[in-house]
């Protein structure tokens, strides 16, 4: 009669253990190799930041912890499911976020890359100190109606940065869009800003 480890993301305190007697780690956890032994959980080692394990076997596949999909991460070690990257964060496959460079930003959540080349520089009218909007997990920071700013990519912490629209030109701040456009036939602005 051959005897059988007890596959990756369990353990046991017997040798010789059938399968039946193989306990499995802890949610977030998993062993290094099969025929672990140990008498309680810390024989089982966490799983690292853009890793994650329901159950310490990698979906059933005994291989340990699964890598989270590009896009996608764990907020700390020793979780059970990955979540989407917030906007002005990226990942590769079995990576945590990363934060785009101040002025720069992605355009949705779960953004897929392995390096800043997928961050897009903020708009004219908008600005960023982080490339998440104050923490708010939202892009870049609009300057709001009737104001804009100077150029793409403006790297600030608040909307003192923004300056009036010049009268003839009115702003907007809707849709994504933001910035002073010249006011259209037969409209008109005498004064600056909104």
């Amino acid at each position: 009669k051959s005897v059988i480890d007890c596959p990756v993301g369990t353990y046991s305190s017997e040798a010789g253990a059938v399968s039946a007697g193989c306990v499995a780690c802890n949610i977030g956890y998993t062993t290094s190799s099969s025929g672990t032994t140990g008498s309680d959980q810390s024989v089982c080692s966490v799983c690292a930041q853009g890793y994650y394990s329901s159950n310490g076997q990698a979906n059933g596949t005994n291989t340990g912890c699964d890598p989270c999909l590009a896009g996608f991460s764990t907020s700390s070690p020793g979780q059970s499911s990955c979540s989407a990257c917030d906007v002005g964060k990226y990942s590769s496959v079995g990576s945590s976020c990363t934060l785009c460079n101040t002025g720069y930003t992605t355009s949705n959540s779960g953004t897929e890359g392995a390096d800043q080349s997928v961050c897009g520089v903020c708009a004219i009218g908008f600005y960023s100190d982080d490339g998440n909007a104050k923490g708010t997990n939202t892009g870049c920071n609009t300057c709001g109606t009737g104001y804009t700013t100077n150029t793409s990519g403006t790297i600030g912490t608040d909307a003192s940065l923004c300056t009036k629209c010049a009268a003839g030109y009115t702003g907007t701040s809707s849709q994504g869009t933001s910035g002073c456009n010249i006011c259209s036939v037969g409209k008109y602005s005498a004064v600056d800003g909104p």
